[in-house]
């Protein structure tokens, strides 16, 4: 019965009540808005916390080499610098496969190491991210960058590689099964070096933007897939012929906190006296600038959380207070008819629940429709458990106030005043 008077209620003062409305909606907008961006920039620098917290480097660099001379050789995966660096505890990289072409198109071949697999969560546009029974499958799978439809999830490609020989050049050819297309403006591991260093946790990532790219296509392929023995022809002796890989962009380079300092630098010297080095930063000192760089954006978005919080106690104490002002001549009646008049105010508080029903219907039908228009592309919104979970807190305020208020106006009122007012 209480839910129905109060939609009667609803309907009498529609106009008010959809001011109300709209003012929440906006305010449910702001507040997804806001924790979406807090919560995208926690997750990229919590997906790199760890490593970042142990003694280590990162390093971008033109080339990796472990020798110099005709013993000369490109350091190719985290097993490559393991070798050579024995107190290493992870590495996490990506390397770069020259000459490919899809389609007489050059592509870019980007192979990433097994924690970089299991680490990369991104947006897809179609498919799916990888997953472990992909390294076990007879064909090889592929994730491509979006690339206007030109390469769809499902399609089966030929990934061709001209191999230079002595006898002239050589073509290799790969057939691969893409799995996923990768959201547009979606961020990765970085294969290249940052456009502006930052010496935190951005550095580690790369934006593709398919129209900065001028329609550049990328390929992701999982390491441990290509380690069942798909590319047998890699090469990476610079002295011999083959498809040639080299390990690109950031590299995390770890060692073990009982490892001594001394050690450390010993062992990176012979990776740096024989490579091309752009960036050498130490690890302690790249997680206490993200550190930094993250309490500061919490910082600076603290202040809407506050306005949004004052906003819906302004919404609830004004919205309250007039509506049930107006409405104390039909809760008198109700009370005539036979209900409590302490129940009046429950009646408030299902207006008030209508009200907040409604604007989250409105606020997830807007951006389900922002979403399939693609206006909100290049923006962080998106529902997900810490979204609903301060939008729940916000209505809960809500709540308590659209009935606390009421019950204050109906306790401190005299039915006998109201029913000689409105000559009752």
């Amino acid at each position: 019965m209480i839910f129905r008077l109060a939609w009667k209620d609803f309907k009498r003062m529609i106009g008010i009540n959809s001011l109300v409305i709209m003012m929440l909606t906006v305010i449910f907008l702001a507040l997804i808005s806001t924790t979406s961006a807090v919560e995208i920039k926690l997750k990229k620098y919590m997906n790199f916390e760890p490593y970042l917290k142990q003694n280590g480097v990162c390093l971008f660099y033109e080339y990796l080499q472990a020798d110099m001379g005709d013993n000369a050789y490109l350091l190719r995966d985290e097993w490559d610098i393991k070798k050579e660096l024995p107190h290493v505890k992870d590495v996490l990289c990506v390397a770069k496969l020259w000459n490919t072409f899809v389609n007489n198109e050059q592509v870019t071949v980007l192979c990433y190491s097994d924690p970089l697999i299991k680490n990369m969560n991104p947006e897809m546009e179609s498919g799916r991210f990888f997953k472990e029974k992909d390294f076990s499958s007879d064909v090889l799978k592929a994730v491509v960058t979006h690339n206007d439809g030109r390469i769809k999830t499902g399609d089966v490609i030929e990934l061709v590689a001209e191999i230079p020989t002595r006898d002239g050049n050589k073509i290799y050819r790969e057939r691969i099964e893409i799995i996923g297309v990768m959201a547009d403006n979606e961020s990765f591991y970085s294969p290249v070096k940052p456009r502006e260093v930052k010496s935190d946790y951005r550095d580690l990532y790369y934006t593709y933007n398919y129209e900065y790219e001028e329609g550049h296509i990328m390929l992701f392929l999982a390491d441990a897939q290509i380690y069942e023995g798909y590319f047998p022809d890699l090469n990476y002796n610079l002295a011999d012929t083959g498809i040639q890989r080299q390990m690109t962009g950031a590299t995390v380079i770890t060692f073990g906190r009982d490892v001594p300092q001394e050690v450390i630098d010993n062992e990176m010297q012979k990776i740096i006296d024989n490579s091309f080095l752009y960036i050498n930063n130490d690890l302690n000192l790249m997680n206490e600038k993200s550190l930094q760089y993250v309490l500061q954006e919490l910082h600076d978005y603290l202040p809407v959380f506050v306005c949004v919080f004052i906003f819906v106690l302004i919404a609830a104490v004004s919205a309250g207070t007039i509506m049930v002002k107006k409405q104390l001549r039909n809760y008198a009646i109700y009370y005539l008819c036979g209900l409590p008049w302490k129940f009046c105010a429950l009646i408030s508080l299902g207006v008030s629940a209508i009200i907040t029903g409604i604007s989250l219907g409105m606020v997830v039908l807007s951006m389900v429709l922002v979403k399939d228009l693609g206006i909100a592309a290049n923006t962080a919104m998106h529902l997900g458990e810490i979204q609903f979970l301060a939008c729940g807190i916000m209505i809960l305020c809500y709540l308590i106030c659209a009935w606390a208020i009421p019950l204050r106006i109906v306790q401190k009122t005299s039915v006998k005043k109201i029913m000689n007012d409105y000559h009752l």
